[in-house]
């Protein structure tokens, strides 16, 4: 019989801060309610990274894009798309993947830190600056302070940082770890080039503080992503394990040797359970890794893309949203024949084709028509169901051990469990956050319950095991 870890009951579930995504070619997508709604009369522009921080509740409280007319100069916009005050001339390329991101300050209701990176097109000369924001200035709509305002990141000052930069929420539930990628300079600041060594920052109260290095392999370049839970990180062809408390990497696993592609799996997202990862060449074909095998890494999916044949294969960052799907922002030949639709993953935990995939799912009408590549980057554990673990009283090795997820989640018909054998499987029930049974089968219980008939709501799902143990997840209904 398999070992299964409840969850401590302060364990973090989806956020939805993550809920509002301004990209950077007239397009707005908000999460909210459950049902996507797609505004296409934004004016902000972008060619590449952006990103944008809602609060608890899903209100939208500001937005970072980089200006198109320079290389390094950002904005930050409040939620009425003004310039916040003192928002002008941050240091975020509009040609950086990731070029922000953004926590609130561990400990503080009103305040948040603004991570911004700069981009190979300037040759990393900013590389990554903070600077806080604090909403309870302006009238509630927010004012960056002047004097925590571009502030450099402790670093070698013969070095910079590459266009990769992420972050995981520390194993407390409060503080995180800021990931980077040095950059190394022959002769400095120009001939300049990453080289897949991890500059580990930790965000706490008391600031923001380097760690540690380590030294990385693969190739360089494309998105830097976390799994939901925080306990693996993937970045230029590699899986690292990462320890959520300790902030130190291990256990590298090459994913391109099945592949044998010659160019670099630039663009990745994990689905919402974290088993399965998805990554693509920079200009090639979109690879699935059901990272519950026990030979992953040798056991690559394709996934068909069927472009009109007119197309080559076409660039473009991915990204997990808050219903679970993942969209891919694909930006190719955008001075020829640009591509006017973002695409899609529909059933992202699916195996193979079975994940549904759309190219042309949602139209762009933005700048140009065109895509371009300004997807948001997010904490990836806001993203989660379930959350990182919070208390450090579980090892990562015995959570990746012993997952189990229920999704979709937030569901509309169907839920799905994974990580546990039916036969283990003896009863379930579902309840509302007042204890109401809603729904039981303590007959034949499956691994695959309709809760159609369930109102909208919030429930918690009780499974109980063949070993008398009770496991409970807990679910939005649409």
């Amino acid at each position: 019989m398999s070992l299964f870890i409840l969850f401590p009951s302060f364990s973090f579930g989806q956020s939805p801060t993550v809920n509002h995504w301004f990209m950077g070619n007239g397009i707005h997508l908000d999460f909210n309610g459950g049902a996507l709604n797609v505004d296409t009369l934004s004016q902000l522009f972008c060619y590449e990274g952006t990103f944008t921080m809602s609060d608890d509740s899903g209100d939208m409280l500001f937005v970072s894009m980089g200006l198109p007319d320079t290389y390094i100069y950002s904005n930050v916009y409040d939620a009425n798309l003004n310039i916040m005050p003192n928002g002008d001339s941050l240091f975020a390329s509009s040609s950086a993947i990731q070029a922000s991101i953004s926590v609130k300050v561990p400990g503080s209701t009103n305040q948040y830190y603004l991570f911004n990176n700069s981009s190979q097109e300037n040759q990393y000369l900013e590389g990554i600056t903070y600077s806080i924001i604090d909403m309870s200035l302006n009238n509630g709509l927010g004012d960056v302070d002047v004097l925590n305002k571009n502030i450099l990141l402790p670093q070698d000052p013969e070095t910079s940082n590459s266009e990769a930069m992420t972050i995981a929420r520390h194993c407390n539930g409060v503080d995180y770890w800021l990931i980077t990628e040095k950059v190394i300079c022959d002769d400095f600041p120009y001939d300049c080039y990453p080289n897949n060594s991890f500059q580990i920052y930790s965000i706490t109260a008391s600031g923001v503080a380097y760690e540690s290095e380590y030294q990385g392999s693969g190739w360089c370049c494309g998105q830097m992503k976390f799994n939901p839970l925080g306990n693996k990180m993937y970045y230029g062809n590699i899986l690292y394990d990462f320890d959520n408390e300790t902030g130190q990497f291990s256990n590298p696993i090459d994913l391109n040797e099945a592949i044998n592609t010659q160019t670099s799996l630039g663009m990745a997202s994990f689905s919402q359970s974290g088993a399965k990862l998805y990554i693509k060449e920079v200009w090639g074909d979109l690879f699935q890794f059901d990272l519950t095998l026990q030979d992953f890494q040798n056991s690559p999916i394709s996934i068909l893309l069927n472009w009109p044949t007119a197309w080559s294969k076409p660039n473009g960052p991915m990204q997990l949203a808050p219903n679970g799907k993942i969209y891919l922002a694909w930006n190719d030949a955008q001075y020829v024949t640009p591509w006017k639709f973002l695409g899609v993953i529909n059933e992202p935990e699916s195996i193979g084709a079975s994940c549904d995939i759309e190219l042309d799912a949602i139209p762009v009408p933005g700048y140009s028509n065109q895509v371009l590549q300004s997807i948001p980057s997010f904490v990836e554990s806001d993203l989660s169901i379930d959350g990182v673990v919070s208390g450090c009283t579980t090892s990562v090795s015995d959570l990746q051990e012993n997952l189990l997820v229920i999704y979709p989640n937030p569901v509309i018909d169907i839920i799905h469990i994974n990580g546990i054998d039916k036969h283990e499987l003896v009863g379930i029930s579902i309840v509302d956050n007042l204890g109401r049974l809603h729904f039981e089968n303590i007959d034949k219980p499956s691994l695959g319950t309709n809760v159609s008939e369930l109102k909208s709501g919030y429930y918690i799902v009780q499974l109980r095991l063949v070993s008398g143990q009770i496991i409970t997840r807990s679910i939005i209904k649409y």
